[in-house]
């Protein structure tokens, strides 16, 4: 049941479906990206149509620990999500309440990642691939 809630939770989401917020329980709170304080639910709601829209992304759910406690649940896990051309790392902690025969968050907090250090000198990049590009080219 637990896991159900969770994979239609991440696939609303990926979908861009106004039905993500149907696993909300009223009165939720969430830390998000977007705002710098505490919001609500309903806010993140507001706040979330507006500013980034319910369009299709790709989430990327990575390394999850979930965590049974009663009729609780604590999630934790990295996510990186791709909305058009560009992507945000970030760190996600979700709590989850049993409500009825499934389960509702009642917690998400959001925190963001840095980028990690390149590894190697990319400095030229685009103008080598400039070069290839102007190489490939037929005469």
């Amino acid at each position: 049941m637990l896991y159900a809630t969770l994979n239609a939770l991440w696939a609303a989401y990926e979908a861009g479906s106004q039905e993500y917020f149907d696993y909300y329980r009223e009165g939720a709170s969430v830390f998000s990206l977007s705002s710098p304080i505490r919001i609500t639910a309903r806010d993140y709601r507001q706040t979330f149509g507006r500013q980034i829209g319910l369009q299709l992304r790709a989430q990327h759910i990575l390394d999850p620990e979930v965590q049974l406690l009663g009729d609780c649940a604590l999630v934790t896990c990295h996510s990186r999500v791709r909305v058009n051309y560009s992507s945000v790392d970030s760190r996600a902690t979700v709590f989850l309440v049993q409500e009825g025969d499934g389960f509702k968050v009642a917690h998400l907090h959001l925190s963001p990642l840095s980028s990690p250090p390149a590894t190697a000198d990319t400095r030229g990049l685009v103008e080598e691939v400039t070069a290839l590009l102007e190489d490939a080219r037929p005469s």
